[in-house]
């Protein structure tokens, strides 16, 4: 039976987040790494919906609506792409709630508010309302939401139960942004916890860390950044587990592994604190609430972790606790709750997965287990 309320949809809200990275990388592959983990998305699925903004900068989302993240000033869901917003060069969707950076820098925000996330009140904001200006990155997880502005500072705002603002409080929600540390280049929310790059390469971390999932080799909670590794090109907070590909191209994930979603071959209900070398050549990674999805250096897109809904894209529902590959030619890949959305290299966008509320797309609310074409034009990141 599908779960509702705000205390189930935390576990089944996907990182935010959803969706693509470009930074530059000085590396000996002298090559571009991208990351899902919102630092720069122009697609992110959500626990049960999906965004994507098309290449004339238009907006569009579709699934869940109870709280108004689409944007359409309605609360009705949709199983096909409802136009939203004009303009728009970034998203990212906790499922719950939205935000979008405009083409000028300014930052909009809708859906659901009851911690604040959308700062300022506590109201709930449908239809879209201006927060901010001069962003440059976006990253949401249910309560929380972490921007990047031009100047390189990292600013929070929403929930703080598990120190998750940064600022050494616990338990001090705040509506207002607070500003936590300067030179960061990416930022990642996890479910309670966040993951920062910082400009000389080094990997922060703070929040909740109960299954190791800041990779500081404990599980105690951080109210304020921890320093977790150096060389790091680009980070993805999931639900419970975190993963980073480091400027040689390898990927290294830690934390949560119940479903086998660190990708190395185990199972364990353990906490898993100390990174571990998952594999090499890796473009693009999108964690999300208990599977992962990477792109290689050549386009191809691989997946592991829970399956039961087909979101691993691969025609079945087993689990898988190895990369499994699942299909060519992939520039983006953004892992919702129980779905997942990619942007192949013609610009089209194709999902898989769970459908209760029309997330993939398609006009249905029957799951796939294998990827489904939604749209073309999709933008891709540059």
């Amino acid at each position: 039976m599908r779960k509702t309320g705000l205390s189930k949809l935390r576990k089944l809200t996907a990182v935010i987040m959803a969706a693509v990275v470009m930074l530059g990388i000085a590396s000996r592959l002298e090559r571009k790494v991208m990351a899902s983990g919102d630092f720069k998305t122009t697609i992110s699925a959500g626990a049960y919906n999906a965004m994507a903004i098309k290449t004339d900068g238009s907006l569009w989302g579709w699934g869940a609506n109870k709280y108004g993240q689409l944007g359409d000033g309605t609360y009705k869901s949709s199983s096909t792409p409802i136009k939203v917003m004009s303009d728009v060069a970034l998203v990212s969707t906790s499922g719950i709630h939205t935000m979008a950076i405009k083409t000028d820098g300014s930052l909009w925000g809708w859906g659901d508010n009851s911690w604040g996330q959308l700062a300022g009140t506590t109201e709930q904001r449908s239809p879209i309302i201006k927060i901010m200006d001069d962003v440059v990155a976006v990253s949401t997880r249910a309560y929380n939401t972490m921007v990047i502005k031009k100047d390189g500072s990292l600013w929070g705002w929403g929930e703080a139960g598990q120190g998750q603002l940064g600022n050494g409080t616990y338990f001090k929600n705040s509506l207002n942004p607070i500003k936590i540390m300067e030179d960061v280049t990416a930022v990642s929310v996890g479910s309670q916890y966040i993951m920062a790059i910082k400009t000389d390469g080094s990997l922060w971390g703070w929040g909740y860390n109960q299954h190791g999932e800041l990779g500081d080799e404990t599980t105690s909670s951080r109210s304020t950044p921890m320093k977790i590794m150096e060389g790091v090109a680009a980070v993805c907070a999931g639900e419970q587990h975190t993963m980073a590909i480091k400027t040689d191209g390898s990927l290294w994930g830690w934390g949560y592994n119940e479903y086998g979603q660190l990708g190395n071959g185990t199972v364990s209900s353990d906490s898993n604190p100390t990174p571990i070398k998952i594999m090499e050549g890796v473009a693009a990674v999108s964690a999300g609430d208990k599977h992962t999805m990477a792109i290689k250096t050549d386009g191809s897109l691989w997946g592991w972790g829970y399956n039961e809904h087909g979101q691993l894209g691969n025609g079945t529902t087993t689990d898988s606790s190895m990369p499994l590959k699942i299909m060519e030619g992939v520039k983006a890949v953004s892992v919702g709750g129980l779905h997942t959305i990619a942007i192949k290299t013609d610009g089209s966008l194709w999902s898989w997965g769970n459908n209760w509320d029309g997330q993939l797309g398609n006009g249905s609310k029957i799951a796939s287990l294998t990827p489904i074409k939604i749209i073309d034009g999709v933008m891709q990141p540059n």
